[in-house]
């Protein structure tokens, strides 16, 4: 079983690897919006451009680069999901173990501890990112999830937002708690993808995670080609 994982995590991780860091850090990019905004008057335009690689690969039209990111961070929930069980030790009593980076291991030792560590901790946190970040990317995905799910409320502090009308330029408040249950559904699920569910403490954790999600393809790139080289040698 785990060698069909380990086929199936590389398998997809080759070709989506650099697109899933390039979400990953965008993110983490803008997960900063509240602390830097105020400081530097040209946030909003970096903002802007961290947004369409975020979400659209800056692909003008939209559609393709909301493709692509929608399928890669499918991928990523597989590749996640099978790392954790090819991550799993046959004993229970060494998963401590696997928990740790080595310090005395050679440089391979130390990005594959660095992929595999990193990987687990921040597992869950990407995961809620990756199911949540569907629901801009597949609208029949956010449809079966705003029907599905019942939300009574939004937390009041975060359920104001004021928003510019396209059409007239005007700012609009906008109360999540006077609108529709799909609305409320959506708005939980930007909260929780990008940590705004927790004052100063989730954006940053958010940010964090994100950060290490953007590692996992370079240290595993390392670790692939590392791989091929010594085989490569070997002959």
């Amino acid at each position: 079983m785990k060698k069909f994982l380990k086929k199936l995590h590389l398998v997809l991780a080759l070709p989506t690897g650099l697109i899933i860091t390039i979400v990953c850090f965008t993110g983490a990019v803008m997960s900063l919006d509240e602390y830097i905004r105020p400081l530097w008057q040209g946030w909003p335009e970096f903002y802007g451009t961290m947004m369409r690689f975020h979400r659209w690969l800056l692909d003008p039209t939209r559609a393709v680069g909301k493709l692509v990111v929608g399928i890669s961070t499918v991928f990523f929930i597989v590749i996640l999901i099978s790392g954790l069980f090819i991550w799993l030790p046959k004993k229970w009593n060494k998963v401590k173990n696997n928990l740790v980076i080595k310090k005395n291991g050679n440089f391979s030792r130390k990005v594959l501890d660095l992929h595999r560590v990193w990987g687990v901790y921040a597992m869950i946190m990407l995961l809620v990112m990756c199911f949540t970040g569907l629901m801009w990317s597949f609208e029949g995905y956010r449809n079966v999830v705003t029907s599905t799910i019942t939300v009574g409320r939004v937390p009041d502090r975060v359920a104001v937002v004021h928003r510019k009308n396209r059409e007239t330029g005007e700012m609009m408040r906008i109360d999540f708690n006077e609108r529709e249950n799909s609305s409320k559904v959506m708005r939980w699920a930007y909260l929780l993808h990008t940590g705004r569910w927790g004052g100063w403490f989730g954006p940053l954790l958010t940010g964090l995670t994100a950060l290490f999600g953007a590692t996992l393809p370079i240290t595993g790139y390392i670790l692939y080609f590392r791989r091929i080289k010594r085989k490569r040698l070997k002959k």
